[in-house]
């Protein structure tokens, strides 16, 4: 039972950190957004294209390093994993607002739509991207 429960509040505090680093990925993505779109004038949608990238990167390093503590074997394969996930959690909100928007109010369709590709992201990232090395391999 001991064993069990200190898993348990293992995910809890990873679950605690992915949800800051969300936040934080949040607040790069504005603060670059705004700074490119006020500042030097670009356009909106490049600028969102570049901030977007920014919350990108802070996601990956600050996942790695702090939600995840994962030292990949390969560096470049688990930022391409990492690329796929993201890739993958963005399909499957634009085909939640699809399907949930017809039926549901828009503001209902974001939350739900938010909530499981979060879920879906921390799955991924979990047991996908940052999944430790077997210790096997490890010690070849």
């Amino acid at each position: 039972m001991a064993a069990c429960e200190g898993t348990w509040r293992g995910l809890i505090r990873q679950v605690i950190r992915f949800g800051f680093v969300g936040v934080l990925n949040t607040v790069v993505d504005f603060a670059v957004f705004f700074a490119l779109v006020r500042l030097v004038h670009w356009n909106a949608l490049i600028a969102q294209s570049v901030s977007y990238a920014c919350g990108l990167c802070n996601s990956y390093v600050w996942n790695r390093l702090i939600t995840f503590r994962a030292a990949p074997r390969s560096p470049a394969a688990q930022m391409l994993k990492f690329a796929v996930l993201n890739g993958v959690c963005y399909g499957v909100s634009e085909v939640c607002l699809i399907v949930l928007q017809a039926w549901m109010p828009l503001v209902a369709t974001k939350v739900i739509m938010t909530g499981f590709t979060l879920l879906v992201n921390f799955a991924g990232s979990k047991w996908w991207v940052f999944r430790p090395v077997n210790k096997q391999l490890a010690s070849e």
